[in-house]
């Protein structure tokens, strides 16, 4: 195991990992990703799954859920125009956040935050998007 991650338990924490695309781009026979989900105990490193990011590495979480159950407690929610180059108000995009909420109980999710990047009026958007939120699961 990592030292962190024991240092970690041995503080009271869970450590967590949280992504962005590039962990999803293949190096030699895996991707980072893999790597990380693969090769280190379940119970010391967790993952911060950014569902915006790993939708724009065209990476099903819903199938991530399935393989690694209960890895992910943590998510970011952020969503994408259509071709994926701009960051957009939750459910103002291309992310079906229904479909993910759906699968909540197999990832894991304790907790989730709505992440706005970069849009002119932060507050405002946020507030849109939590408002999609809402409508897109009830």
């Amino acid at each position: 195991a990592l030292p962190i991650c024991e240092a970690c338990k041995k503080a009271g924490l869970q450590f967590a990992y949280h992504n962005h695309s590039n962990e999803f781009d293949p190096v030699e026979d895996t991707t980072p990703f893999d790597h990380i989900l693969n090769h280190t105990d379940p119970q010391l490193v967790k993952m911060e799954l950014d569902l915006g990011w790993t939708a724009k590495a065209g990476k099903d979480p819903v199938k991530l859920f399935s393989e690694h159950k209960g890895r992910f407690p943590l998510w970011h929610i952020k969503d994408f125009n259509a071709d994926f180059t701009k960051i957009t108000e939750v459910g103002a995009g291309s992310i079906d956040f229904k479909r993910v909420f759906d699968h909540a109980r197999d990832s894991g999710m304790r907790y989730f935050f709505l992440e706005q990047d970069g849009p002119p009026d932060p507050l405002v958007n946020v507030t849109n998007g939590l408002h999609n939120l809402q409508r897109m699961l009830d």
